[in-house]
């Protein structure tokens, strides 16, 4: 999710094509082009600008619901369901394997299965995923990642990952999973797994923007980023 606003200019987008296994976009202002997974235009009068990632979550409705009673909800588009996804899963799966050879396609990254489920994230130029068992296993990492403390919590609840900057009121946590809750190991500190203060009178944990999707498609635009291993010594 990007913040629709480039140099103070609000911007509408509708769908243009498909390049690189990603949607491109083009906004209605400037008819510039933009490649959805980078938030970059590619072309146009805004080429070279970036737009701003902001902090999303993939979480069950009903557990948004408790946590978001007042919430807006945007009603679906009527055409959307007339391609089945398998159907839709099918197309792009094939469109893929025949088209790996197309100017600006990147062969499939065989470190991980290409659909994979990963959480991605990108810290000060640093690339990393982390693939969805993973993290549903442990629960909860704590990380270094581009010079920063960062953490990756599961929430089994609402089946959501959530990142986190592990620096509070100018000191660095690490953080432990207890009972659906996060808590600092060491010192004050109890948060809820999206990062909202227990305590009243303390700080929130500041969210990161995170990529929940396929392997495939993280790969295709991180080719030089990593990919998490569980700590096998981990309790």
């Amino acid at each position: 999710m990007y913040a629709a606003t480039v140099d103070g200019q609000r911007l509408t987008w509708e769908v243009a094509a498909v390049w690189r296994r990603n949607m491109i976009i083009r906004d209605q202002q400037t008819e510039s082009l933009w490649q959805h997974a980078t938030g970059e235009a590619l072309a146009g009068p805004l080429a070279g600008q970036q737009l701003t990632l902001l902090p999303a979550t993939h979480v069950t409705w009903g557990v948004w619901r408790q946590e978001q009673p007042n919430t807006s909800v945007v009603a679906s588009v009527p055409w959307a369901s007339l391609a089945p996804k398998p159907l839709v899963e099918f197309a792009l799966r094939n469109a893929t394997r025949d088209g790996l050879n197309a100017p600006g396609m990147q062969r499939n990254d065989s470190r991980l299965p290409s659909y994979t489920p990963i959480a991605g994230l990108v810290m000060a130029g640093e690339a990393r995923a982390y693939p969805l068992k993973m993290l549903r296993a442990v629960g909860l990492v704590n990380d270094e990642l581009g010079g920063g403390p960062v953490a990756l919590v599961f929430d089994r609840a609402g089946d959501r990952v959530c990142a986190f900057d592990r620096r509070v009121d100018g000191r660095v946590v690490r953080l432990a999973l207890r009972d659906g809750k996060l808590c600092a190991e060491e010192g004050p500190g109890r948060w809820r797994v999206d990062g909202a203060s227990l305590d009243e009178n303390a700080p929130s944990l500041l969210c990161l923007p995170l990529s929940r999707q396929r392997w495939l498609g993280w790969s295709e635009f991180h080719p030089g980023g990593d990919v998490k291993k569980p700590n096998p010594f981990a309790t």
